[in-house]
């Protein structure tokens, strides 16, 4: 295509976007003018014309939102239409009780005037609230069970109990309080519209201009409503004109929006939502880094004083030993009474007193070793490769055959899948679970350790059975934190293997639990995906 014909295109392009625009401009002054013809004809005909566009509007509001409240996900959208329906109850009573209809003659021209407050307390108030679900949980049948028992205590308050405000008093006009509620109206929605510019980017631009002009248009209808004397005032005409266009833009914000773009709605919060995301898995990434750097850290400044600690401790007990020879020469020499304690501290409470901090010295260097170890545990990248789990779980009990043997404990292993995962951890995994299970037998009957696998959809399980001590309920998530361990404490151990077994599965996106009972045994199942999405720290 030449030059010549892109400029003709766009020209083309242009022209019919300005003739559509004035399509419509000119259909709307033509609706206007056909309206105002209708006032000057019968201004009830006008009423009722005017009303009947706006409860439509209203109600299609509601239809629109409620058939899309599965993936409409806008919750300001959504509590407007809720709250639309009631609006335009509200108004289709307004316009049945006009001057001049037939249904509500007894009440005159005040029961009108009061519906349309109502209404308007109502559409204000739920533009106002509406933000708060920008943040909050939005339940549809809470809200309409609210705003139904709301509208039930209005209708009662107005045509049962007969004490709402008077509103219009025939010969005189307006009542203070109608006058007056039409201002805080206005307040109301001048406050809404400030709070939804907080919020202005849950919303396309677009829809955001169209959403604010209705309710700067529909403060215009207010003001105009303050104004008339008669019912079928000049400024009465004018704030129903005021009041079309405001739903109309309504109208193009929420059903147009909501009906002909409902994908590019969701899209944009689907779009929030994983941006969101991403900015929270930072955030941990970040996080998770200063935790392995701060573990660093503490355990290299922990580990030179027990250093030091260890170091002259061994000297203490070095030179108690040369100096015993000396002391017991001269213990005869004592008297009777201190001779004994001297003796039971020379060769009693300072042995053991050496013996405890040197068992505490090698104990603290255990849990600072296992803090470095599982914060390294992260900065390993897993190659990943295919593995035969059947000759990892056959060499790990290998490496417990003499327990095994001693402990007369049956073991089988089912014909596992193989899976593409990091050799180092799929060892370390079933040596520490294995492990645990033969440390864990009761020896009041035969062991029994079972190995099984199968895999399911978009991931594979592996199941560890014994039938040991058990282990209770409060304890099972208790024991996959670091240093915790359940029941008794008579096997070796600083409680961080299963840590250990935790970080690896997830490493692997998979999860971990145990099922089990006291004195049933344990069942330990591991899932490891099939897509590994392995990202570097």
């Amino acid at each position: 295509m030449t030059g010549s014909q892109h400029n003709s295109h766009y020209e083309r392009f242009f022209q019919q976007g300005v003739a559509l625009r004035f399509l419509y401009i000119t259909g709307a002054v033509a609706v206007a003018f056909g309206l105002y013809l209708t006032s000057l004809y019968h201004y009830l005909l006008f009423h009722t014309l005017a009303e009947t566009f706006t409860i439509v509007v209203a109600f299609g509001i509601f239809a629109v939102t409620w058939n899309a409240r599965e993936f409409l996900r806008n919750n300001y959208l959504r509590f407007i239409g809720v709250s639309y329906l009631f609006v335009a109850g509200f108004d289709l009573v307004h316009a049945m009780s006009y001057q001049g209809m037939p249904m509500f003659q007894e009440y005159g021209p005040n029961l009108p005037t009061q519906l349309w407050i109502v209404a308007r307390f109502l559409e204000s108030g739920s533009l106002f609230i509406a933000p708060v679900f920008f943040h909050r949980r939005f339940r549809m049948d809470v809200t309409l069970a609210a705003l139904a028992a709301l509208s039930a205590l209005v209708c009662l308050a107005i045509f049962r109990w007969n004490i709402f405000p008077v509103c219009f008093i025939p010969g005189k006009g307006l009542t203070t309080f109608k006058v007056v509620s039409e201002y805080v109206i206005c307040a109301i929605l001048l406050l809404s519209m400030a709070r939804l510019l907080k919020d202005r980017d849950r919303f396309e631009p677009h829809v955001l201009q169209l959403v604010l002009w209705s309710i700067v248009i529909t403060i215009c209808s207010e003001i105009m409503f303050t104004f008339y004397v008669k019912t079928y005032d000049l400024s009465n005409l004018l704030g129903h004109y005021f009041k079309i266009v405001s739903f109309y833009l309504m109208y193009r914000a929420i059903i147009e929006t909501g009906f002909t773009q409902p994908y590019s709605l969701l899209l944009r919060e689907l779009k929030k939502e994983q941006e969101q995301l991403e900015l929270d898995r930072q955030r941990e990434a970040e996080l998770v880094k200063e935790i392995r750097h701060f573990a660093y850290i503490v355990s290299h400044d922990l580990r030179a004083p027990l250093v030091n600690l260890s170091g002259f401790s061994a000297e203490l007990k070095t030179a108690v030993e040369e100096v015993t020879p000396a002391v017991e020469v001269g213990l005869p020499l004592l008297p009777e009474d201190k001779k004994a304690a001297a003796a039971i501290a020379l060769n009693n409470d300072i042995p053991e007193s050496l013996d405890f901090i040197s068992n505490a010295v090698e104990r603290m260097d255990h849990l600072i070793g296992a803090i470095l170890n599982l914060s390294r545990i992260g900065h390993r990248q897993l190659e990943l490769e295919p593995l035969d789990i059947n000759d990892i779980v056959h060499r790990t009990l290998e490496t417990l055959a003499y327990q095994i043997s001693q402990g007369g404990i049956a073991v089988s292993v089912g014909d596992l899948p193989q899976i593409v995962a990091d050799r180092i951890a799929m060892e370390q995994i079933h040596a520490s679970l294995l492990g645990n299970a033969v440390n864990y037998l009761d020896p009041g009957r035969p062991g029994i350790i079972e190995v099984t696998g199968e895999r399911l959809d978009g991931e594979t399980v592996f199941r560890v059975r014994d039938n040991g001590i058990g282990i209770a309920k409060h304890d099972q998530e208790k024991i996959f934190e670091i240093f915790q361990r359940a029941g008794a404490h008579n096997v070796p151990g600083e409680g961080v293997g299963l840590a250990y077994v935790r970080t690896l599965v997830r490493r692997h996106g998979g999860r971990i639990w145990v099922e089990s009972e006291p004195g049933a045994g344990a069942t330990f199942v591991f899932t490891i995906a099939d897509q590994i999405a392995e990202e570097s720290p």
